[in-house]
């Protein structure tokens, strides 16, 4: 939490990365970006009502993912590339994932994006899910994804840590590569900062799935009569 990549944007107030610091970390070739693309990155850490388990289950299912993130994700596909899950959990899970992101906007077209997602347990009750489009196989594939404008998932994904209490924390992480002259003109500054695909987005769609799953599971086991009376 107090790494030097951090800071807080002044226009957004919402956390995003030093580059200075991160281009010094990273060697140039890694964050070279074509002409007419940018990079948006942001972070969100908040309190999830339910556990880490069954929130990687949400993350590594693509049904799942799209149904609870529906705001945000139009559609979505999934080809398992290993499945080295242990205990009958998604520890060690590889996925190549293409998906649509979507603000619902006529003037802000989807993003469409390939990328992988690596699901690791880190240590009892902490996991990662990590996102990472590959890069292109040669040079004719490059231009092609270039030409097409398609935005790159640069590494990005959720830490969560089991809080107790049937709740966690997670910390969400957006780090992506578009082309901004694809975006209408008066709709570039709320993409550029975050409020249409950033982190704040993704944790607080999250949170409100989670919290209206709570309640309803909370009235099924009660009963209707019980929960009425104590609600």
């Amino acid at each position: 939490m107090d790494s030097p990549y951090w800071k807080i944007d002044e226009n957004s107030m919402r956390e995003t990365v030093n580059y200075e610091a991160y281009k010094s970390y990273f060697n140039s070739d890694i964050i070279t970006k074509p002409p007419g693309y940018v990079v948006e990155v942001s972070r969100e850490t908040g309190s999830v009502r339910m556990l880490p388990s069954l929130l990687v289950h949400i993350l590594t299912n693509m049904t799942k993912w799209v149904k609870v993130f529906a705001p945000i994700v139009a559609i979505s596909s999934a080809e398992r590339i290993t499945d080295n899950a242990t205990n009958g959990s998604q520890n060690g899970a590889l996925q190549l994932i293409q998906a649509e992101f979507q603000v619902i906007c006529p003037f802000i077209q989807k993003r469409k994006v390939k990328f992988l997602r690596y699901s690791k347990k880190i240590r009892k009750g902490v996991w990662a899910v990590v996102d990472v489009t590959l890069p292109p196989e040669n040079e004719e594939a490059e231009r092609f994804m270039y030409e097409q404008g398609l935005p790159k998932r640069l590494p990005s994904g959720v830490i969560i840590e089991d809080m107790g209490n049937n709740s966690s924390q997670v910390t969400w992480i957006e780090h992506t590569e578009y082309d901004e002259s694809r975006i209408y003109q008066p709709y570039r500054a709320l993409i550029d900062s975050g409020i249409g695909f950033g982190a704040r987005r993704w944790l607080m769609t999250l949170q409100r799935y989670c919290d209206t799953y709570s309640i309803h599971s909370y009235i099924s086991l009660s009963g209707p009569n019980q929960a009425d009376s104590k609600l």
